[in-house]
């Protein structure tokens, strides 16, 4: 992989550092933490996992709308150009189990549900049962529909007969996954009108007499069943933790975690056409079009072409943002279980080679006899060099933003920076929501990096189409004054997170 041109310059730190050092006294622990010349002014929403409720704030730390909930999120929500808020919810029925130890794991939703401005409920709908329950990320179509990521549990037997190799896992069930097409209806309904499903498009080489067996690297095109040995704390086998949707190409990008790849499969399809391999805009029916990150998932390269490390938020560049005019995709690389040195997390843009008549081109190289999906190199990584004080063990997400940066979460800490494109920080934000109980708000000096987690963020500009109407009145900032007695100095717990700060202790997958 080539190197970036960016870097982490020593000028952007020693400003970091005057900014924070000018007066100890007052040197902030949560909140804004500084803010540098450069920085985006747009808005940032986010959802902090042990509260109820989303916050939207600008640049300067200041509130400016809280919408509430009855439910914790699950784990994500979105802003509509109609001002509604579409909102993952973490739900299941009262006594209903239906996930075993994972009921409660992390990335469990269950719920999705639509609130206006002044948080009412629009509709809400309940996706869990002992079949299937809403997980991680929903995504809102322009047409007002909403895809979502759902957990589909598995039997050893049906693993096996699928060709898994299940001596892995035991006589543990597995959570495989589909990704549905929703219709609100009404209040508390929903139409299902689209649906595609992993299951249908699988390939093995390990057992013969199961079914979908064949050559794994003849077909990247299939998903190998049996691609490593890891299964998250979740007991799921993919972990499709991210969907983004693609208007222009009428395709959607999935980000799976354990394959280290983003997907994307052709949404124009029908659901019938979805579990078969023709039809479609693309022909191809559900197959994957394009896959990026990890060669290895298809025989196409070993770990030492793998860039994505458990990664997260694979999506394009919004249109009309810098990168867009190249169909460039950003990826938050966690670098969980990058072999060797430190770990650290990077932001990644590459640009899918997508071709004239809509298909993805392949490229040679040393390992791969039939090809493998290009580039060859990404357009940018940073920090260029390795960071141990930006990683993010889960969670976590990046976007681009109207000024040419990068919006980022550490999602584990609540920790938000942004990148200029030469690597610099000119925006630092730790979310004062956490401790050890829910619905909690810490004050300055208060300890924040467990259970602070905020899985991503999400940037709007100022003059979003959203905001048309409503009030934006700075309500103040979230965290709480620091208490009498402790304005002397900054409690020695929270260090900003500027250089040396290592790595908090790894909490349940995300």
């Amino acid at each position: 992989m080539k190197a970036s041109p960016s870097a982490s310059r020593p000028l952007s730190v020693a400003l970091l550092l005057l900014a924070l050092l000018a007066g100890h006294a007052q040197t902030p622990t949560l909140g804004v933490i500084y803010n540098l010349p450069g920085t985006d002014p747009g808005f940032v929403l986010f959802s902090p996992l042990t509260i109820t409720n989303t916050y939207l704030i600008n640049k300067q730390g200041q509130v400016l709308h809280v919408w509430h909930s009855a439910y914790l999120p699950g784990l994500v929500a979105y802003l509509r150009p109609d001002g509604k808020l579409i909102r993952a919810a973490k739900d299941h029925p009262p006594g209903n189990d239906p996930f075993g130890p994972t009921t409660d794991a992390g990335g469990m939703g269950g719920r999705v549900e639509r609130l206006a401005w002044d948080s009412m409920v629009e509709w809400s709908w309940l996706i869990c049962d002992s079949k299937q329950r809403q997980h991680h990320d929903v995504c809102p179509l322009p047409n007002g529909n909403v895809v979502m990521s759902i957990w589909v549990p598995k039997t050893p037997a049906e693993m096996a007969a699928a060709g898994r190799n299940t001596t892995w896992t035991g006589a543990t069930n597995l959570n495989l996954e589909k990704v549905i097409e929703v219709r609100p209806t009404g209040t508390n309904q929903a139409t299902v009108v689209w649906e595609w499903q992993p299951w249908d498009h699988l390939i093995q080489d390990y057992n013969p007499s199961a079914k979908n067996f064949g050559n794994v690297a003849a077909h990247p095109e299939l998903i190998d069943f049996n691609y490593g040995r890891r299964t998250g704390p979740n007991h799921e086998v993919i972990n499709v933790n991210a969907i983004h949707y693609n208007a222009k190409l009428d395709e959607l990008m999935l980000e799976s975690r354990w394959y280290g790849e983003v997907w994307v499969v052709d949404h124009s399809t029908t659901t019938a056409e979805a579990a078969g391999h023709t039809g479609g805009r693309r022909g191809k029916g559900g197959d994957l079009l394009y896959r990026w990150g990890n060669p290895a998932t298809y025989h196409a390269g070993t770990t030492d072409d793998q860039v994505l490390f458990q990664s997260h938020e694979g999506k394009w560049i919004e249109p009309g943002l810098p990168g867009s005019e190249t169909g460039d995709v950003t990826v938050f690389d966690n670098g969980t279980y990058r072999p060797g040195g430190p770990r650290y997390s990077r932001l990644v843009q590459f640009t899918p080679p997508l071709q004239p008549d809509g298909s993805y081109a392949m490229i040679t190289n040393s390992f791969a006899t039939n090809g493998v999906y290009g580039p060859a190199s990404y357009n940018w990584i940073c920090p260029s060099n390795p960071a141990p004080d930006f990683f993010a063990f889960n969670q976590g997400g990046c976007t681009r933003l109207p000024n040419g940066n990068t919006l980022s979460c550490l999602g584990p800490e609540g920790y938000f920076v942004e990148w200029t494109p030469l690597g610099d920080r000119v925006w630092g934000y730790q979310s004062p929501v956490g401790g050890e109980t829910r619905n909690h708000i810490l004050s300055q000096g208060q300890r924040t990096r467990m259970n602070a987690n905020v899985w991503k963020v999400i940037s709007y500009p100022t003059n979003y189409i959203g905001f048309q109407g409503h009030d934006l009145t700075p309500q103040g900032v979230l965290e709480l004054p620091r208490p009498p007695g402790n304005s002397a100095r900054p409690d020695k717990s929270v260090t900003p997170k500027i250089d040396g700060v290592g790595p908090p202790p790894e909490p349940p997958s995300l």
